[in-house]
């Protein structure tokens, strides 16, 4: 009658620690898993919110960048308009001034002085006798008497060009013509503040002027691309400056904007 109590006694003990092991270990276990799993996803998440921030912290020192080295390129040029060499119209000594001028192409990679109907009479980089007087840009300096950059457009060449033209007055206070600041989007100047732009190990800095034309990028395929709807630049557009993780062709990118 014992053995048999025992015999009985056995399935009921075996079936108690089953069911222990199965309100107790499985629901730990779940916790652990769920634990790791959150934990996983937050350091991710803290991850990708600290290159976010490093980004946008980059990106907006880069920016800064890129206006003091455009509006120093842009007090050049006002300086040569101011030169009274240039205002009498003495073009021998305009041609001089030019061509010994090594401030100016280490920042553009044309430099020309145009007469009032924005024909070219003297040029390093340039071509004499060209004319600008028919954009836009050079009619807008005139008329607003301050420096004018112009949109990207093509050239009779065939090639993207982005200029600034400056106003050049006579000593009798008559608009006489214009220096022109010629950045070639192929061309080594108009990039360089953000050529050198090192963003982690494999990141890379790219500009896009007011349009969404990118006027800088490292592979030379993209330069001259219009990108307006891309998410990033799209929200560059608007105002906005920040950070994003985006997904663009498949792949997952930290893009900062600013």
């Amino acid at each position: 009658m014992k053995s048999l109590r025992s015999f009985l006694r056995r399935p009921t003990q075996a079936n108690l620690r089953t069911q222990l092991m199965v309100t107790t270990v499985v629901p730990v276990a779940a916790l652990l898993l769920a634990l790791s799993v959150v934990g996983v996803f937050g350091f991710t998440r803290l991850s990708q919110t600290l290159v976010e921030q490093r980004d946008s912290e980059l990106v907006q020192l880069a920016a800064r960048q890129v206006a003091d080295y455009w509006a120093d390129s842009v007090r050049l040029l006002l300086a040569v308009s101011a030169m009274d060499s240039v205002r009498s119209g003495d073009l021998n000594a305009s041609k001089v001034l030019l061509s010994e001028n090594a401030a100016l192409y280490q920042r553009f990679d044309q430099i020309s002085i145009t007469d009032a109907q924005g024909v070219v009479i003297a040029t390093e980089g340039g071509v004499v006798g060209e004319g600008f007087g028919q954009h836009s840009y050079f009619e807008r300096a005139r008329r607003l008497r301050r420096p004018v950059r112009s949109d990207v457009y093509e050239d009779a060449r065939g090639d993207q060009l982005v200029v600034v033209a400056v106003p050049i007055y006579d000593l009798a206070g008559r608009f006489s013509g214009s220096p022109l600041g010629v950045w070639e989007l192929r061309g080594d100047h108009l990039g360089l503040p953000v050529r050198n732009l090192r963003v982690g190990q494999s990141g890379f800095g790219q500009l896009v002027d007011e349009q969404g034309i990118i006027l800088y990028h490292p592979s030379s395929d993209m330069i001259g691309a219009d990108y307006h709807q891309h998410p990033i630049v799209a929200a560059l557009l608007r105002g906005e400056t920040g950070a994003r993780t985006v997904n663009v062709g498949g792949r997952t990118m930290v893009m900062g904007y600013a």
